[in-house]
């Protein structure tokens, strides 16, 4: 069947060639992967125990440097799930945490990237919001 697709660069040509480029030179950079993946990891893990430590519900996941939370006690394995979990505990958090100058994803179903300028200090920094955050939730 049909499907549709749109965005603002598509089949531009030098969109293109800028996606060649930037594909061919992640390629080389096999190493990089390796380390978007454990930030991500180290995010993810680190918002759950400081979930449990509050005593919040709170699933968080990963898959290599895509990271995604849900404000649930049970896990996320699809849509009918995550429709589930606690939009006002996701509103709050995301609110505090923009407070706390961490600019994330406004909606709980949008997915977080780790990207290539990111190290352990961000992660840290990002962490010790998450733990401001949820001491007002």
């Amino acid at each position: 069947g049909g499907v549709y697709q749109a965005g603002t660069l598509s089949g531009n040509p030098l969109a293109m060639a800028a996606g060649i480029a930037s594909l061919t030179k992640a390629k080389k950079k096999t190493k990089l992967y390796d380390k978007l993946g454990k930030l991500a990891k180290k995010l993810t893990q680190g918002m759950k125990k400081l979930a449990d430590e509050k005593g919040l519900p709170l699933q968080a996941c990963h898959v290599g440097s895509m990271f995604g939370y849900f404000f649930t006690k049970d896990p996320v394995s699809n849509y009918q799930d995550a429709l589930k979990s606690n939009l006002a505990l996701f509103s709050k958090f995301h609110k505090n945490m923009l407070e706390n100058g961490i600019y994330l994803a406004p909606s709980q179903f949008e997915t977080g990237f780790i990207c290539s300028k990111m190290d352990d200090k961000i992660i840290d920094t990002t962490l010790e919001a998450v733990r401001e955050s949820f001491k007002r939730i």
